[in-house]
């Protein structure tokens, strides 16, 4: 489903994307231990 789901995000012209979201992104990345930078760059 993974390379469907791609494709679908890959039509979207303008997306939005909740704060909580993103929060939760940071989230996950700490707790498997990515350093700031890697996130910084992630987001």
């Amino acid at each position: 489903m993974h390379e469907r789901a791609k494709e679908g995000l890959g039509r979207i012209d303008n997306g939005f994307v909740p704060s909580v979201v993103v929060e939760e992104l940071v989230h996950v990345m700490e707790r498997l231990k990515l350093d700031e930078k890697a996130i910084y760059e992630k987001l």
